[in-house]
């Protein structure tokens, strides 16, 4: 937080009881800044001041961020680019969270559309709720 107060980094959204602390300018050394007792420290202020706190990450393959994250926090969200993350890559993300055991709660698959959803599942609920929509 540098030389800012708590209250002048937590700041409301448009969005009554929304919250957000953005990220300012990228540390020399950001995993060692979010594994400090300072992070440590904010997270706990803020699971006293709010009923829930998400937390955004990098990618898990592209630097620690994530896992550093993943030992101070309750869950782990995984978020899947579809047509763009691969298997193997997706794999490996879980794998590295697995070391840190990280509590992974699921995984949401963003950038999703009808065309790119063509197999079983893809087609049967693009089928379902096109046919809802006639109704």
């Amino acid at each position: 937080m540098g030389n800012a107060s708590f209250e002048d980094v937590v700041q409301p959204t448009m969005v009554k009881n929304l919250f957000v602390i953005t990220s300012g300018p990228i540390p020399p050394n950001p995993s060692e800044l979010l594994g400090s007792m300072r992070t440590k420290d904010l997270i706990n202020r803020l699971e006293d001041k709010f009923g829930l706190l998400i937390m955004d990450a990098p990618p898990a393959n592209s630097v620690t961020d994530a896992q550093v994250l993943a030992t101070q926090v309750d869950g782990v969200v995984m978020v899947v680019p579809q047509g763009i993350a691969e298997k193997a890559g997706v794999a490996h993300a879980k794998q590295l969270l697995d070391t840190v055991h990280a509590n992974i709660l699921g995984v949401i698959m963003n950038r999703v559309t009808k065309e790119k959803s063509q197999g079983y599942y893809g087609g049967y609920y693009g089928g379902y709720y096109g046919a809802e929509k006639e109704k």
